[in-house]
């Protein structure tokens, strides 16, 4: 060798060692004007331009070295993981099997390979090939941790929690493999695994805020609130001005039913975060639970739902809007567009003409109110207009305040030919009278934490037939999408003729005609509990802790319900008391 190139390399070396990349670069490069064939040189070149994102001069590097050498392998594999980085994927493929077919019992080629197999989608080859690479090296720590985080890809969570703990057995003060552990374990439903891992952290580092609120969205999912308060007090703790723990903390305040500590903290989030949507709308929720209708509407338009459609931000409107055309646009469930129409007959009151822009679902109910000029659906063309607005804004920008009168309900009337269709059900079915039931609304959860402003409401089917056991009624099943098994429990447990109405779920104007005609409906507030309001007919609403706002957080009846029974689940999940009142009432109601 060159006595000089001798002398450059070593210098080089030392600079790598030291961590003096650039310093490097210069004389590897220097070697290469001496000796444009050193391989050598050439390899480390292009692995120092690869590590500072220079990936040209790294692709020309690797492609001259294997023009020297084609039996490089280490070459192959290097220009391979550089064509991955530029997402050439094919390319970078070709290229590790060519590395494979020279080194076949190289961990790193494997690795690599299964790298360009995952970001190709092929989970199952990549794991097979991580697999491959650990064999040949057993203490490869990336490619455990590959394959792990492979295998959660693929929904493969014991198997993936198993990678995890050999990872932990080669080094156990490895923080993120807790973390990504512990959320294996979650997964996998065991959440008390899953706060063993957030514990040992702690261990390590008992101040690691994280932790703390991984720990306290655990405990929330149990229904540990007060565990899962102090998790994110802790984290408060250490980082004061942290907007997530405080808004955790919120969160769970209210699901406790400490609505005024809950809202205390959404306006710590909202000191630290003017602009945070999620501190919004939830302390919109809780204040328009305690009746506080300044605030709680005016943050009720930070609605992701409507901030994110074409409409004009929300403002206050004139109270005379004669000339002008509005166009209002639904916004969110059908049920809340029901609730809201009672705002839109307050628009044509200040002389507004109105377009309306509803769910076809819905748009034969909404079309025979008088007080909208025009309705229209998505398929059809929206005319132009001087004024667009979402509907669920509009208690704001009418000015809706504390001193408010709470607006009543629309009336809808049921057609004739639906009204007649229901009586010839009924009449199939045999006498009343009829008590219509619901016990969930929303989309189902099946464990998971529910997040607040989801919403979701539930009784168990079991629970309500108690309240209903021994009433002299047909029930009538209104419940969108019953299990088999829950209509086969509400047979078990009441000696009353039970029938399966759900299919008006589908058909809003035969729901509306049935709705009408029923003697009693009891429910979680849904759909079908707006479309009573309008008809005129108060219903029994089962309301779970905590409750939906719309209902309030205290009280036997709710200002947007008018004649409406509502009965509460305590704040500790029991249902006892409110459904021994409810059979009370039934039996009163129904008796003889």
């Amino acid at each position: 060798m060159n006595s000089e190139v001798e002398r450059l390399a070593d210098r080089a070396w030392l600079c790598v060692a030291s961590n003096r990349l650039e310093d490097a670069r210069k004389l590897y490069s220097r070697i290469c004007e001496i000796d444009n064939n050193h391989t050598g040189a050439l390899m480390m070149l292009g692995k120092l331009y690869a590590q500072s994102a220079d990936s040209v001069e790294a692709e020309h590097c690797f492609r001259k070295v294997i023009a020297l050498d084609p039996l490089c392998a280490e070459a192959y594999n290097r220009l391979a993981a550089m064509l991955l980085s530029l997402n050439q994927l094919d390319e970078a493929e070709r290229y590790c099997r060519h590395a494979l077919s020279i080194n076949p019992d190289n961990a790193e080629i494997y690795a690599n390979f299964a790298n360009v197999l995952a970001k190709l989608g092929r989970l199952d080859e990549a794991a097979t090939n991580y697999r491959k690479a650990i064999r040949i090296s057993p203490d490869f720590i990336g490619a455990y941790i590959n394959l792990a985080d492979t295998l959660k890809l693929l929904k493969e969570y014991d198997r993936a929690a198993e990678v995890y703990r050999r990872i932990l057995e080669i080094n156990p003060r490895y923080i993120d493999m807790y973390n990504a552990l512990g959320g294996c374990y979650l997964e996998s439903g065991e959440p008390e695994k899953s706060l063993e891992c957030y514990r040992a952290i702690i261990r390590m580092q008992p101040r690691n805020v994280m932790a703390y609120m991984n720990m306290g969205f655990i405990f929330s999912g149990m229904g540990a609130y007060e565990d899962a308060i102090k998790c994110y007090e802790s984290a408060l703790e250490i980082s004061p001005e942290n907007p997530d723990a405080c808004l955790s903390r919120g969160l769970n305040k209210k699901k406790q039913g400490q609505f005024g500590n809950a809202a205390s903290s959404y306006r710590k989030v909202l000191e630290l975060q003017p602009e945070n949507l999620d501190a919004q709308i939830s302390l919109s929720l809780v204040e328009l639970s305690r009746g506080n209708y300044t605030d709680g509407w005016r943050y009720y338009t930070a609605r992701r739902s409507v901030r994110e459609q074409d409409v004009a931000e929300p403002g206050l409107l004139d109270d005379d809007l004669y000339g002008k055309h509005v166009l209002v646009i639904k916004d969110q469930g059908l049920g809340d567009e029901i609730f809201f129409l009672r705002f839109v007959r307050q628009l044509k009151e200040r002389g507004a003409r109105l377009t309306y822009l509803t769910d076809s679902k819905i748009k034969s109910l909404v079309s025979r109110l008088t007080f909208i000029d025009e309705v229209k659906d998505s398929s059809e063309p929206l005319p132009e207009c001087d004024i667009k607005l979402s509907i669920g804004d509009l208690p704001f920008c009418l000015g809706f305040g504390n001193d408010t009168p709470v607006p009543p309900p629309v009336n809808l009337s049921p057609l004739k030919s639906s009204l007649e269709a229901v009586h010839n059900a009924l009449s199939v079915i045999g006498t009343g009278p009829y008590t219509g039931i619901t016990w969930w609304a929303r989309t189902r959860q099946a464990g998971r934490l529910l997040d607040d402003k989801l919403a979701y409401r539930e009784i168990p089917v079991d629970l309500l037939a108690s309240a209903l056991r021994g009433t002299r009624s047909t029930v009538l099943v209104l419940q969108r999408s019953p299990l088999d098994e829950e209509l086969s429990k509400l047979r078990a447990l009441l000696d009353c003729p039970i029938h399966d109405l759900s299919r008006f779920n589908d058909d809003l104007d035969g729901m509306l005609a049935l709705l009408s005609l029923l003697d009693e409906y009891i429910g979680v507030d849904n759909t079908n509990m707006h479309l009573s309001a309008s008809v005129g007919k108060p219903c029994r609403i089962l309301v779970p802790h905590p409750p939906e706002w719309r209902v309030m957080f205290e009280g036997a009846e709710s200002p947007w319900f008018p004649g409406f029974s509502l009965y509460r689940q305590s704040a500790s999940g029991d249902w006892s008391e409110a459904l021994e009142q409810l059979g009370m009432d039934l039996e009163s109601s129904l008796k003889d």
